[in-house]
């Protein structure tokens, strides 16, 4: 019974020694290319959940979980060939994206969505029509603190002792003559 209290009570230091968050792209620094070279004007962005990438005719919003672009074309026109437009997390760097939703476009693919090393590229080359294209992205997991795999070693060591005292416990009786 002493071992499970030990073990209880180790739990709970445990669990307030290094809050655990999930891992998202708030606070993320990502950095805009455009046919391979840093965008003009903005170039790097802290994601906020908002408008990170205005483009005249494309915006780039990055979330918590991903990136939605949208496109505002007049009637008539199209995008310029080429015109490829990749993003990096230098923060954490994207590991895959999953969920690709493509939305208005008449001539816009899945084939146009690329990831390699650590970049997501969306090839825009000649569209000729509005449309949004989103999709998660995933970063690398968070990596526990110091004092976070202390804590961990210092509550094995802890249910080992209880352990380990409660098997050296000897029911001892005494008598009177």
């Amino acid at each position: 019974m002493k071992a499970l209290s030990y073990l209880i009570a180790t739990s709970v230091v445990a669990g307030f020694s290094a809050p655990v968050s999930a891992a998202t792209l708030i606070g993320d620094t990502v950095n805009c290319f455009r046919n391979g070279v840093a965008c003009s004007g903005t170039s790097s962005a802290i994601v906020s959940g908002g408008l990170e990438f205005d483009r005249s005719s494309s915006t780039y919003n990055f979330d918590a979980n991903g990136l939605t672009v949208t496109t505002f074309l007049t009637n008539g026109s199209s995008f310029v060939t080429p015109l490829v437009y990749s993003f990096e997390n230098s923060t954490n760097p994207f590991q895959s994206f999953s969920n690709l939703s493509i939305t208005g476009f008449s001539n816009f693919d899945s084939s146009r969505v690329n990831f390699a090393n650590g970049r997501i590229s969306i090839d825009l080359s000649g569209v000729n029509s509005n449309g949004r294209v989103s999709l998660n992205l995933a970063t690398s997991g968070a990596v526990p603190e110091p004092a976070t795999w202390a804590m961990l070693i210092l509550g094995f060591f802890g249910v080992g002792a209880a352990i380990r005292s409660a098997r050296r416990k000897q029911n001892v009786t005494v008598s009177y003559a």
